[in-house]
């Protein structure tokens, strides 16, 4: 990047998906990164990767193998990653289709944050599988 674009400088921020549109389409931000569900016309938007979600949970509080129980997932304490602060996310969206809920404790703006709260607490989280995998 330095030597194509030398001048060239980044500020980021975390913010919800709602409030990036809003900032892209006022002219704010020049580029928003994010998992986007359905982007109006007048946005450009493309896939960068695929990922999958997996779970994760301190190994001394929650030894399940390699899955865990619908049961106990649904039971257990959540954290989840929310740069706007909301308490909902696409997983709580899916488990309405099948008319079912988890009990989200608290809403966290970034991964690692909420992989620290995991950590110290009984709870777990739903992450994208290259941080837990990077961060296990």
């Amino acid at each position: 990047m330095s030597v194509q674009a030398p001048g060239l400088r980044i500020a980021g921020r975390a913010i919800g998906r709602g409030e990036a549109l809003d900032a892209l389409a006022a002219g704010e931000l020049d580029l928003a990164l994010g998992f986007f569900r359905g982007v109006d016309e007048g946005f450009i938007a493309e896939e960068l990767r695929r990922e999958d979600y997996v779970v994760v949970g301190h190994r001394q509080r929650h030894d399940f193998g390699d899955t865990i129980p619908l049961r106990a997932y649904l039971k257990l304490p959540h954290i989840l990653v929310s740069p706007a602060g909301d308490l909902r996310g696409v997983v709580d969206d899916l488990l309405d289709s099948k008319g079912l809920k988890r009990r989200v404790i608290a809403a966290l703006p970034l991964f690692l944050p909420a992989l620290a709260a995991v950590q110290s607490s009984n709870a777990i989280a739903t992450v994208p599988r290259r941080i837990a995998n990077k961060y296990a």
